[in-house]
C-alpha cells in the first residue's frame, strides 16, 4: 500500500513545526510555578520550577542541530540562570534534610539553617520575580521557533548541495552514471 500526502501536510509535519507545541506546555508550567513561588517559596514549588526549566533546556538540546549555535547557547544560558536562581533555595532544603538524617536534633543549628534558607529564598524569589519569567521564556521560544522555521526552509537546498557533492565524489548522481559499489 502506498502512503500519499499532499505537499502542504508534508511541509508542516517536520521537527521544526513541532517545537512550539513541545515548548508551550513547559513554558506554561514554568510560569505557573514562578507565580506560585511568589506566594509561597515552598521547596516543592521550587523543584517543579527547576524541572520545567530543565525540560526546556533539554528540548533546546534536542533541537540544537537545527538551531543557530549562538542562539541556542543564549537560550540555554537563560534557562540555566533561572533554574539556578530557584536551585539555590532547593539546595538549602536538601542540606537541611540531609543534616537531619545524620545529626541529632540538639546538634542541628536549625534556626541558623532556616534563616540562611529564608534569605536565599527571598533572593531567589526576587530574581525570578524581576526576571519577567513569562516574557523571557515566551521570547526565547518565539526566537527559537523563528530560527527553526528559517533553518527548515534552507535545509532542502543545503541537503541537495551536500548530496550532489557526495554523489559527484563517488562518481554517480544526476551527471554520472550509476555504478555498483559492492
Amino acid at each position: 500500500m502506498k502512503y500519499e500526502q499532499d505537499a502542504s501536510s508534508v511541509k508542516s509535519d517536520n521537527a521544526e513545526s513541532h517545537f512550539s507545541s513541545y515548548a508551550a506546555p513547559l513554558v506554561e508550567q514554568a510560569v505557573e510555578h514562578a507565580t506560585a513561588l511568589r506566594e509561597n517559596p515552598d521547596a516543592e514549588v521550587l523543584h517543579k520550577l527547576r524541572v520545567a526549566l530543565r525540560r526546556l533546556r533539554s528540548l533546546l538540546w534536542a533541537y540544537r542541530p537545527l538551531l543557530d549555535r549562538d542562539l541556542d547557547d543564549k537560550q540555554r544560558a537563560l534557562f540555566k540562570h533561572l533554574a539556578g536562581a530557584a536551585g539555590r533555595t532547593r539546595d538549602w532544603d536538601i542540606l537541611i534534610e540531609l543534616l537531619r538524617d545524620v545529626l541529632e536534633e540538639d546538634q542541628l543549628p536549625i534556626d541558623r539553617l532556616r534563616a540562611a534558607r529564608s534569605a536565599v529564598a527571598e533572593e531567589s524569589c526576587e530574581t525570578l520575580t524581576h526576571a519577567g519569567i513569562q516574557s523571557q521564556l515566551e521570547d526565547a521560544v518565539a526566537s527559537s521557533s523563528t530560527a527553526l522555521d528559517s533553518a527548515h526552509q534552507s535545509t532542502p537546498r543545503w541537503s541537495e548541495r551536500l548530496y550532489g557533492a557526495a554523489a559527484a565524489s563517488l562518481g554517480f548522481g544526476p551527471t554520472a552514471p550509476m555504478r555498483n559499489t559492492w
